[in-house]
């Protein structure tokens, strides 16, 4: 009989969490969440050739339920009588956000490889971890399946498929021949990497900058179209604002976070060498600026891709745009180790420390929410 290794990942996305599978073999596979069945098919055809199983089940299932059972059967397709492993069965415990502060969130960004030392680092609150974000570039490319399975390797190691995860894509997963197919490894919400999403009384609002220079430019040889993919992000946080109701004025929502890879509100070249391949959508990152500074007012953003971890205030080098909000840059990699960062929202501040490898805190601040 054969076995695999069931290493689950729930991510967090819209009204769902899907649960994010590797796999190793070809075979059905199934989660259960009080009895109920949820399959992996598409057009009523179950998925046995894939990377990674994914599996929507909608978060008050889930979070009533704190459990759910994969099962899975090994399979040898054929046209006719195809075979089966006898099914095997596993249990797992889940943890959804309840309480209403003392959140314990653990930002790691720009891997860029550093498996090992990744694990180290986002352990650092242990069992009291309520949720892990992992903000793009956990790989440097998506040149193999191997690296495109990263982020969701060091997520189960974190979490052992028990707490909430909310997973990015930065602009190194767009580089290397499994770019194109980065939706079969990643959480997707309507098959954007754009999304909003409410685990307790926190509201996230993710934004997804795709690359960091023009459609247009020799590195990607014509393999990109992120303009219009941005002009629809636009849309989308304008009908956000639109159903603010049901979005972050929802009367139990008490934290409005702001997070991706790239921070927009940044322009990001280097006058003094004359580089400005960086400095892209600059009227398209003002739109965005402006309606969350006047109509979402996030307390905070989480942000990486500048290889930096601090907490930002004001105008200045990562803010010529003027974003209202702390800007938390919370990823470092630096030789073989990573720095991340520990966000503790408590009723009306948030302590942020950054941390390495060893959870020594390197540095810290806290803000006013």
């Amino acid at each position: 009989m054969k076995h695999m290794n069931i290493h689950p990942v729930v991510c967090a996305e819209g009204n769902y969490y899907m649960i994010c599978i590797p796999v190793s073999k070809k075979a059905l596979m199934s989660v259960f969440v009080n009895g109920e069945e949820y399959t992996n098919d598409k057009c009523g055809v179950k998925i046995s050739n894939c990377y990674v199983q994914k599996f929507e089940i909608p978060k008050k299932t889930l979070d009533l339920a704190k459990a759910y059972t994969v099962t899975y059967e090994i399979i040898y397709r054929e046209a006719y009588c195809s075979k089966k492993e006898p099914p095997v069965s596993l249990t797992f415990s889940f943890c959804p956000i309840e309480k209403r502060d003392d959140i314990h969130i653990y930002h790691l960004s720009d891997v860029h490889g550093r498996e090992a030392a990744a694990i180290r680092t986002g352990g650092f609150f242990s069992e009291k971890l309520d949720l892990l974000v992992l903000n793009g570039d956990i790989s440097s490319s998506t040149q193999t399946a191997g690296e495109s399975l990263l982020p969701l390797k060091i997520a189960y190691a974190i979490t052992h498929g028990e707490k909430p995860c909310i997973i990015t894509r930065g602009n190194h997963d767009l580089r290397g021949k499994y770019a194109e197919r980065i939706g079969e490894f990643y959480p997707l919400c309507n098959d954007k990497f754009y999304y909003t999403v409410k685990l307790g009384p926190l509201w996230c609002l993710i934004l997804d900058c795709g690359e960091d220079k023009n459609d247009d430019h020799r590195e990607y040889a014509g393999t990109i179209a992120f303009h219009k993919y941005r002009q629809m992000e636009t849309e989308f946080i304008k009908n956000v604002i639109k159903n603010s109701e049901r979005e972050y004025q929802a009367k139990d929502v008490i934290f409005k976070c702001v997070i991706s890879h790239i921070p927009f509100m940044h322009t990001d070249y280097d006058p003094a060498k004359g580089i400005h391949e960086f400095d892209i959508e600059i009227d398209t990152y003002t739109k965005w600026v402006q309606m969350l500074n006047n109509e979402i007012k996030p307390h905070f953003g989480l942000f990486g891709h500048v290889h930096q971890v601090g907490v930002l205030e004001g105008a200045g080098k990562y803010n010529n745009k003027g974003f209202a909000a702390p800007i938390i840059l919370g990823g470092k990699p630096e030789n073989n180790t990573v720095y991340g960062c520990a966000v503790t929202l408590k009723e009306k501040t948030a302590e942020i420390l950054f941390t390495d490898e060893t959870h020594c805190v390197v540095s810290s601040r806290i803000i006013s929410l």
